[in-house]
Protein backbone atom coordinates (compact mmCIF):
# COMPACT_ATOMS: atom_id res chain seq x y z
CA UNK A 1 0.00 0.00 0.00
CA UNK A 2 1.14 3.55 -0.56
CA UNK A 3 0.33 7.16 -0.08
CA UNK A 4 0.11 10.01 -2.57
CA UNK A 5 -0.51 13.69 -2.21
CA UNK A 6 -0.17 16.68 -4.53
CA UNK A 7 0.11 20.41 -4.02
CA UNK A 8 0.93 23.43 -6.13
CA UNK A 9 3.81 25.72 -5.23
CA UNK A 10 4.18 29.44 -5.77
CA UNK A 11 7.67 29.97 -7.20
CA UNK A 12 7.79 33.51 -5.82
CA UNK A 13 7.42 32.45 -2.18
CA UNK A 14 9.89 30.59 0.04
CA UNK A 15 9.29 26.87 0.27
CA UNK A 16 9.18 27.04 4.08
CA UNK A 17 6.08 29.27 3.87
CA UNK A 18 4.25 26.67 1.78
CA UNK A 19 5.23 23.27 3.14
CA UNK A 20 6.13 21.90 6.56
CA UNK A 21 9.48 20.13 7.10
CA UNK A 22 7.58 16.81 7.26
CA UNK A 23 5.88 17.50 3.93
CA UNK A 24 9.20 18.43 2.33
CA UNK A 25 10.83 15.30 3.75
CA UNK A 26 8.12 13.15 2.17
CA UNK A 27 8.57 14.50 -1.36
CA UNK A 28 9.56 11.76 -3.79
CA UNK A 29 8.79 13.44 -7.09
CA UNK A 30 8.18 16.93 -8.44
CA UNK A 31 6.14 17.24 -11.63
CA UNK A 32 5.96 20.37 -13.77
CA UNK A 33 4.03 20.32 -17.05
CA UNK A 34 4.64 22.93 -19.72
CA UNK A 35 5.08 25.79 -17.28
CA UNK A 36 8.29 27.58 -18.33
CA UNK A 37 7.51 28.72 -21.86
CA UNK A 38 8.72 32.26 -21.16
CA UNK A 39 12.38 32.97 -20.34
CA UNK A 40 11.35 34.81 -17.15
CA UNK A 41 9.72 31.65 -15.72
CA UNK A 42 12.66 29.24 -15.81
CA UNK A 43 14.78 30.51 -12.92
CA UNK A 44 11.80 30.72 -10.55
CA UNK A 45 10.89 27.10 -11.22
CA UNK A 46 14.47 25.86 -10.90
CA UNK A 47 15.01 27.90 -7.70
CA UNK A 48 11.94 26.27 -6.14
CA UNK A 49 13.12 22.80 -7.18
CA UNK A 50 16.58 23.62 -5.78
CA UNK A 51 14.92 24.54 -2.48
CA UNK A 52 13.27 21.12 -2.35
CA UNK A 53 16.53 19.34 -3.21
CA UNK A 54 18.43 21.32 -0.54
CA UNK A 55 15.73 20.85 2.11
CA UNK A 56 15.83 17.10 1.49
CA UNK A 57 19.61 17.12 2.05
CA UNK A 58 19.22 19.07 5.30
CA UNK A 59 16.40 16.84 6.58
CA UNK A 60 18.53 13.78 5.89
CA UNK A 61 21.48 15.24 7.82
CA UNK A 62 19.22 16.25 10.73
CA UNK A 63 17.51 12.87 10.97
CA UNK A 64 19.59 9.88 9.95
CA UNK A 65 16.54 7.62 10.38
CA UNK A 66 14.58 9.67 7.86
CA UNK A 67 14.04 8.12 4.46
CA UNK A 68 14.35 11.53 2.85
CA UNK A 69 17.50 12.51 1.06
CA UNK A 70 18.35 14.42 -2.04
CA UNK A 71 19.02 11.20 -3.94
CA UNK A 72 15.47 9.91 -3.60
CA UNK A 73 13.67 12.84 -5.20
CA UNK A 74 13.42 13.46 -8.91
CA UNK A 75 11.94 16.23 -10.98
CA UNK A 76 9.89 15.38 -14.08
CA UNK A 77 9.33 18.27 -16.44
CA UNK A 78 7.43 18.35 -19.71
CA UNK A 79 8.42 21.13 -22.04
CA UNK A 80 6.88 22.24 -25.32
CA UNK A 81 9.32 23.89 -27.68
CA UNK A 82 7.99 27.29 -28.79
CA UNK A 83 11.15 28.80 -30.26
CA UNK A 84 10.78 27.22 -33.71
CA UNK A 85 11.01 30.54 -35.57
CA UNK A 86 13.88 32.06 -33.57
CA UNK A 87 15.74 28.90 -32.62
CA UNK A 88 18.04 28.89 -29.61
CA UNK A 89 18.48 32.69 -29.90
CA UNK A 90 14.93 33.42 -28.75
CA UNK A 91 14.80 36.14 -26.12
CA UNK A 92 11.10 35.63 -25.33
CA UNK A 93 10.61 31.89 -25.24
CA UNK A 94 12.55 29.42 -23.14
CA UNK A 95 14.57 27.17 -25.42
CA UNK A 96 15.52 23.53 -24.97
CA UNK A 97 19.17 24.61 -24.85
CA UNK A 98 18.40 27.18 -22.13
CA UNK A 99 16.57 24.58 -20.01
CA UNK A 100 19.38 22.06 -20.31
CA UNK A 101 22.20 24.55 -19.74
CA UNK A 102 20.40 25.96 -16.68
CA UNK A 103 20.02 22.45 -15.26
CA UNK A 104 23.69 21.65 -15.89
CA UNK A 105 24.79 24.99 -14.38
CA UNK A 106 23.18 23.90 -11.11
CA UNK A 107 25.18 20.68 -11.15
CA UNK A 108 22.15 18.51 -11.85
CA UNK A 109 21.83 15.59 -14.26
CA UNK A 110 19.08 15.26 -16.83
CA UNK A 111 17.73 12.50 -19.02
CA UNK A 112 15.33 13.01 -21.91
CA UNK A 113 12.71 10.35 -21.22
CA UNK A 114 10.56 11.17 -24.25
CA UNK A 115 10.37 13.42 -27.28
CA UNK A 116 7.41 13.70 -29.59
CA UNK A 117 6.38 16.00 -32.43
CA UNK A 118 2.84 17.33 -31.99
CA UNK A 119 0.48 19.29 -34.20
CA UNK A 120 -0.97 22.33 -32.44
CA UNK A 121 -4.27 23.45 -33.92
CA UNK A 122 -6.03 26.73 -33.21
CA UNK A 123 -8.69 29.05 -34.53
CA UNK A 124 -8.99 29.97 -38.21
CA UNK A 125 -7.33 26.72 -39.32
CA UNK A 126 -4.12 27.62 -37.52
CA UNK A 127 -1.76 24.64 -37.45
CA UNK A 128 1.83 24.47 -36.32
CA UNK A 129 4.22 21.61 -35.63
CA UNK A 130 5.84 21.67 -32.19
CA UNK A 131 7.98 19.34 -30.12
CA UNK A 132 7.26 18.11 -26.60
CA UNK A 133 10.00 16.75 -24.34
CA UNK A 134 9.85 15.00 -20.97
CA UNK A 135 12.98 15.40 -18.88
CA UNK A 136 13.92 13.75 -15.61
CA UNK A 137 16.16 16.05 -13.59
CA UNK A 138 18.12 14.71 -10.63
CA UNK A 139 20.54 16.50 -8.29
CA UNK A 140 24.05 15.13 -8.05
Amino acid sequence: SGYASATSLDWTKPLSEQLSPVQIGNIDIIIACDCVWLVSMLDGLLDTVASVFEAKKVSKKDDEDSKGNCDDVSFLMSFQRRDTNEGDKSTSFTTVERVLSSVEARGWRFDCLAWKPVLVEGVDNFKENKEVFIFEIIPL
